[in-house]
């Protein structure tokens, strides 16, 4: 366990070029997003990103060497794993304690960035906003306009017809491509916004029906010594998915993320964007080994644990990920119209 201050862990991450102050800036912490940068990259200046603050966890696949070679990316290394345990001992962090990853997204946009709106984003999110706020200067004015300071996207799996598509582990040379490859969707709304209150979930996402479907149970740790054959019998519940995520926030001081996905005060609930997640690529095999052997994420990678067993049963018995719910992506009117994305008054 390491214990410092908030300023003391963004401060050990060395960037290869200074983070500038300035607005519309993209912040994101990363490991071995070879696969997705070029497209990610590509993506986000399109939205109008005019800088990328990106803290590597020790890559090895040339992340590091790419983002450094980029003249709009600032990219930060620092000692601290993203798995490790630190305290933050500043009074006003309330015994900010937890994985550094999550950590690292609340305290390098408020020490560099300290007044914009950012915009905060894992590597297989994309951000989708509607054609009437094309964007994110768009989107940043009209929250500032109105005194927001953060809103709320859908994040909506997106996904393959069936799983031998994944078997193709070569990058898409582009967003346009990515779309193209892996541009189904599961055409359910699944979250309402209530004033005052964080987002409220109504539906299920594609993950969780693609676990149901598999009989995946979600087992408590405590109980991962019961044979599977016995757990699949007991009232376990499905295992829950990311269905939602606060993309942009005003670091003020007082507004921050509380995890990977939440602003620690509720998105208005005025507007609604969304973010295609890209959970079932090409790098998707790739990606859960890494996780469960590095044990970095939530629960030492539980939910990695979920989609392994996930994909090896879609294989034993000849399942696809297109049901009848399924979707090709078409653009941001197709989200607005079924219910996954909100426009303003």
């Amino acid at each position: 366990m390491t214990t410092l201050t908030a300023a003391e862990l963004a401060q050990s991450v060395r960037f290869n070029r200074t983070p500038r102050n300035m607005p519309f800036t993209l912040f994101a912490v990363m490991r071995n997003e070879m696969y997705f940068l070029p497209a990610f990259l590509e993506h986000y200046r399109r939205l109008g990103i005019r800088q990328f603050v990106i803290v590597d966890d020790a890559s090895d696949d040339g992340t590091g060497d790419y983002l450094a070679a980029q003249p709009d990316c600032c990219c930060g290394i620092t000692p601290i794993r993203f798995g490790s345990h630190v305290t933050i001992t500043d009074p006003s962090h309330g015994g900010l304690a937890g994985r550094a990853g999550p950590i690292l997204k609340r305290v390098v946009p408020d020490f560099y960035l300290q007044g914009q709106y950012v915009v905060i984003a894992d590597a297989d999110e994309f951000l989708i906003l509607p054609a009437a706020i094309p964007q994110v200067p768009d989107l940043v004015g009209i929250m500032a306009q109105r005194g927001w300071k953060s809103v709320a996207s859908t994040l909506i799996d997106f996904y393959p017809a069936s799983l031998a598509e994944l078997a193709d582990a070569l990058p898409p040379v582009g967003v346009d491509e990515l779309f193209a490859r892996f541009g189904l969707f599961d055409a359910i709304p699944f979250m309402v916004l209530t004033p005052g209150q964080q987002p409220h979930k109504c539906g299920q996402t594609a993950s969780e029906r693609l676990f149901r479907l598999c009989g995946i149970r979600n087992v408590p740790p405590v109980l991962d010594w019961i044979p599977r054959w016995i757990a699949e019998r007991m009232p376990f519940g499905t295992p829950g998915a990311a269905w939602f995520k606060t993309p942009v926030i005003l670091y003020d001081g007082d507004t921050f993320m509380v995890a990977s996905h939440a602003a620690n005060i509720p998105p208005p609930p005025d507007i609604m964007v969304a973010m295609a997640h890209f959970k079932f690529n090409g790098d998707t095999f790739r990606k859960i080994q890494s996780a469960l052997l590095l044990k970095s994420h939530a629960r030492k990678g539980l939910k990695y644990a979920h989609y392994e067993e996930m994909l090896q049963r879609m294989h034993q018995r000849g399942l696809r990920f297109e049901d009848r719910v399924s979707v090709r992506y078409t653009g941001p009117q197709q989200l607005l119209e079924l219910g996954l994305m909100k426009l303003p008054v």
